[in-house]
């Protein structure tokens, strides 16, 4: 596909066995075919299933959610392109989501679990992220100016950034590399910094912890949270270990 096609709504069927799309492909309806994108593909308002064996968002592909709308991988995916969120919701959740390149915008981020090997940058509002996170060396994880909330798991080996944001880690983070704040709210279940671990924080930047905090960083000359505030809530009873 060259040209555009346009879904008109939840009887709408795209049939066939492959298609490659360097063009757009619009609305709400059922996508069956293999699809490699290349092109755009928007869900504007409803559902638009993407129902094939295999989705690829390859280089220079654009997956757009507006508001009001569901993006719906029903099989495998990974994005080599760019899925954008203004207000929607993606979802997949018959395998775990492989990210490549870009993740972004606000809205509803439904998985079953991530590979972020690339950038997944919130922004413009709220947003929701289901599904536990491995956010790798290659990867990075970034809140600007917005709120977000990772409902499960995080496990980062890459770089956390909360740029003026407020960034909830609902069932705790395992730090393994950078978690830098400037300023901004991060607010932990558990945290747990490994020996790789460090955080970099600024005047103004408050950590809420309602659970643990346990740290055992030697990532000492680059640790910095001396203007910073640890706060514990929620709770009679927290345990904080800290090696040295």
């Amino acid at each position: 596909n060259r040209g555009g096609v346009q879904m008109g709504g939840p009887a709408a069927v795209l049939a066939g066995h492959t298609t490659i799309n360097h063009g757009s492909i619009v609305g709400a309806g059922e996508v069956h075919p293999n699809l490699y994108n290349h092109g755009i593909v928007q869900a504007t308002s409803g559902i638009l299933a993407l129902m094939g064996p295999a989705v690829l968002n390859k280089p220079g592909g654009e997956m757009i959610v507006m508001e009001g709308a569901v993006l719906r991988v029903t099989n495998d995916f990974s994005n080599e392109g760019s899925v954008m969120l203004h207000g929607g919701v993606f979802e997949h959740l018959a395998a775990p989501t492989l990210n490549l390149f870009d993740v972004g915008g606000h809205g509803q981020f439904i998985g079953n679990q991530w590979t972020n090997d690339g950038v997944m940058h919130f922004s413009g509002g709220l947003s929701s992220i289901d599904g536990a996170v491995m956010n790798t060396a290659m990867g990075s994880l970034i809140l600007s100016s917005a709120t977000a909330s990772f409902n499960h798991h995080v496990t980062s080996a890459g770089t956390i950034e909360n740029n003026e944001g407020h960034l909830h880690f609902l069932s705790g983070l395992t730090l393994n590399n950078l978690l830098i704040t400037d300023p901004a709210e991060t607010f932990f279940t558990d945290l747990i910094v490994r020996e790789e671990g460090f955080i970099q924080a600024e005047s103004g930047d408050h950590f809420w912890v309602a659970g643990n905090f346990e740290n055992s960083s030697v990532m000492n000359t680059q640790w910095e949270t001396s203007r910073a505030a640890l706060l514990f809530h929620d709770g009679p009873n927290h345990v904080m270990e800290v090696v040295g």
